[in-house]
């Protein structure tokens, strides 16, 4: 699968945000969801393994109940 179908599909995957300023940087490590919404999973050690957990969860249960045909009521 391509990154632009693994994009366009329902799969919960795991993304990163590098936040750099003048005290120094950090990496947050986030789950993005089809609809598009970001939940963060926190910069600490745990942060990238937090991730991955949330999204195999998601995943598993049925990532298409987030998207945004699954949330319309």
């Amino acid at each position: 699968m391509s990154r632009w179908e693994e994009l366009a599909s329902d799969k919960a995957l795991v993304c990163r945000r590098e936040i750099n300023c003048d005290q120094g940087g950090a990496v947050v490590h986030m789950v993005l969801l089809a609809d598009g919404f970001l939940i963060d999973c926190g910069s600490s050690g745990y942060g990238e393994k937090r991730a991955q957990i949330l999204a195999e969860i998601i995943n598993e249960v049925g990532p298409s109940r987030l998207s945004r045909e699954g949330m319309r009521p």
